[in-house]
């Protein structure tokens, strides 16, 4: 599949900011549970972040110009 241009998104961009979305909350939750030794999760604070995970990854593929191997 290839990169999505500038400006533009494709199918990969969507599918690696659900990726991150999930990633980023996850880890920040076990991190947390493992410091205060409790497994208390607030839904709607590990949404929010998911949210903000996922619109930051794609935003940063949007305005990131699409690099050619061969022009390096």
């Amino acid at each position: 599949m290839k990169p999505s241009k500038f400006l533009s998104l494709n199918a990969r961009d969507f599918l690696r900011s659900l990726i991150i979305a999930i990633g980023t909350p996850t880890l920040g939750y076990v991190v947390e549970a493992l410091n205060q030794g409790s497994w208390d999760i607030d839904w709607k604070n590990a949404g929010i972040i998911a949210a903000a995970a996922g619109c930051t990854y794609l935003l940063k593929n949007l305005f990131t110009p699409t690099v050619n191997k061969n022009d390096q």
